[in-house]
């Protein structure tokens, strides 16, 4: 660590003490819209988990519910196992050798509730890519489900450019009896949770069965509503995307500004009063 009589010897610019007022009000100013901006996207985003408990167990205008093994759902809704709903494809299970360059391989880091992450998935080579692609080569809208945890994470493929699977993944693609981002809420809501959890209570496994994953439970209204209630739910996932993207780049402003005007690089002009 660093020394007492070291820290007391470092030199720390000092402008004038009008100058120093100036700077930290500008400093301030960035930094209440950061917390500003924190405090909305943490809101935002307990509103969209409230919203998705109501959509996704209750729709869109219904009055009649009945009972069924994941809770009271709207009458005219059906039950679907998932494998009767969408094709599960599972990952080889051996880790490829990687390089500083080449395909990406998606790993379970790499997956974020909603979406996939590329840029710092590990690369490997054309023939090592080939190998693992063999089965199953990723398609725009699929859902890549995470099972090296006692509950998984579902993120949809958005992106054309090639890549493979690591282990400890699933690829499920929907059919045309489910639209594919309202099974990914689904995947993510705490009607597969508690699923998971009832299934392996008492169990000492840390990750999820192929098999576990093919009987997950999903509810199934129309086709026109499931669109209606992903639309609701991707509309707030883009609003809370673009405030996280405002946020990054106010912190890229607070960090721009601490360099040039912590170090007099820039000066602050303070206007006397008289």
């Amino acid at each position: 660590g660093i020394k007492r009589q070291e820290l007391l010897s470092l030199q720390i610019p000092l402008p004038p003490l009008e100058e120093q007022w100036g700077i930290a009000e500008v400093l301030s100013t960035v930094d209440r819209a950061i917390e500003a901006a924190d405090c909305l996207i943490g809101r935002l985003k307990r509103f969209k988990k409230a919203l998705m408990q109501e959509l996704l167990t209750k729709g869109i205008g219904h009055e009649e519910f009945k009972d069924t093994p994941i809770g009271k759902i709207p009458k005219e809704w059906e039950l679907s196992h998932l494998v009767n709903i969408a094709k599960i494809f599972d990952c080889k299970h051996r880790t490829p050798k990687y390089y500083s360059h080449g395909f990406p391989v998606l790993l379970p880091r790499n997956v974020r509730e909603g979406y996939i992450d590329l840029k710092e998935a590990p690369r490997t080579s054309y023939e090592e890519y080939l190998d693992l692609t063999e089965k199953y080569k990723p398609q725009k809208y699929d859902i890549i489900y995470t099972r090296n945890a006692k509950v998984g994470i579902a993120g949809i493929v958005l992106t054309e450019e090639p890549f493979a699977l690591g282990q400890d993944l699933v690829a499920i693609r929907a059919t045309e009896k489910i639209n594919p981002k309202f099974l990914l809420y689904v995947l993510n809501s705490n009607i597969i949770r508690i699923q998971l959890l009832r299934a392996q209570t008492g169990s000492t496994f840390k990750r999820i069965n192929l098999g576990l994953i093919k009987k997950f439970l999903i509810p199934l209204p129309s086709y026109q509503e499931q669109q209606k209630i992903a639309d609701i739910l991707w509309s707030i996932d883009e609003w809370i995307q673009a405030e996280e993207q405002r946020k990054e780049k106010l912190e890229r402003l607070m960090r721009g500004l601490m360099n040039i005007l912590l170090t007099g690089r820039v000066r602050v002009r303070v206007e006397r009063v008289s």
